[in-house]
């Protein structure tokens, strides 16, 4: 349902500035909580839409940051596919479509079903293309 690098580094060789930038990309920038309509909250880890790591079995919610700071809720989905690069090229690819800047994964759920879920009820709750204010908090480095 829906709404709406690797490379060995050999010791010798001093890091380039692109060779952290690759390593440190899949960082979360931090994390937030978006409601649902059954009244869970539900804690999702913040990416940029570039950083976004391969995942498995998630549900993501696709986001934009607006010109006054609020936070744009694009697309909200749950991965389909066994293999993670497949899911992650799906998530890039809507996450440009839509023009979003960030994804919100979460890991949580157990089974499709479970997914299929949490994704009808953060639509029910979030709708698509509304502006929500979020507080973000940065993760410890």
């Amino acid at each position: 349902m829906e709404c709406s690098l690797e490379r060995e580094l050999e010791e010798s060789a001093p890091l380039q500035r692109a060779d952290v930038d690759a390593v440190s990309i899949q960082r979360p920038i931090g994390t937030t909580v978006w409601p649902t309509a059954s009244g869970r909250r539900v804690r999702h880890v913040i990416y940029s839409l570039i950083g976004c790591p391969p995942v498995r079995a998630a549900t993501y919610i696709l986001v934009r940051h607006t010109l006054d700071g609020d936070r744009e809720v694009l697309a909200i989905r749950a991965t389909r596919s066994p293999f993670p690069s497949v899911n992650l090229a799906r998530i890039r690819r809507s996450g440009a479509r839509w023009g979003a800047t960030e994804v919100h994964l979460f890991r949580g759920s157990r089974s499709d079903e479970e997914r299929r879920d949490l994704v009808s009820d953060l639509c029910r709750a979030l709708g698509a293309r509304a502006p929500y204010r979020t507080a973000l908090r940065k993760t410890a480095s």
